[in-house]
This record gives C-alpha cells, structure tokens and sequence, in this order.
C-alpha cells in the first residue's frame, strides 16, 4: 500500500463511523401500520387510541404516580419480606 492510501483509510474510517453513529431515530420508536388484515388493522387503531388516552390523562395529572416498590404504602405495613409464614396446610391420611 502507499502511503496516500494509507492517508486515505486513515481520514474515511472516522468519517465513515461518524456517520454512522446518526443514523437511527433516538427515543420512542412507532410501530407503522399494519398492510394487511383487517383485524390487524382494528387491533393497531385500539392500541393507538389507547395510547393517546394513556398519554391525555398523563399530560392533565390525572394518572396517580407509580408507588416505590421498595418501601412499604404506610408505616407497619406488612411486606412480603416481613409477612408472617402461612399455617401448613392439615394432613390428610391416605385413603384405605
């Protein structure tokens, strides 16, 4: 190899990774819909149209936020760390 192509490889392999590192859409990606099947069809316009509810009644507050999981709802609330085991279910003798 020479040394100019050398120089070249050099220069288009960052510009080429560069570019490519752009490519792509960032954040939520929207599923189109679907071509065929018209049951598709009504399946993509419901889970549309709940989306845009879902999404309406996040934007007016009305959406209670997601409690944290690790703490328990109220103080002394039993956690199923800390729930007492469950009675053992009776014994039964075997039929004769």
């Amino acid at each position: 190899m020479t040394r100019s192509r050398l120089v070249l490889i050099a220069l288009a392999v960052p510009i080429a990774a560069a570019g490519l590192c752009a490519c792509g859409k960032v954040g939520y990606l929207e599923q189109p819909a679907p071509l065929w099947g018209e049951k598709a069809k009504a399946d993509y316009k419901a889970r549309e149209a709940a989306h845009a509810a879902a999404a309406a009644a996040h934007e007016a507050g009305t959406v209670e936020p997601v409690p944290e999981t690790l703490e328990p709802p109220q103080p002394g609330a039993a956690t199923p760390l800390t729930a007492p085991p469950a009675a053992p279910a009776p014994r039964t003798s075997p039929p004769q």
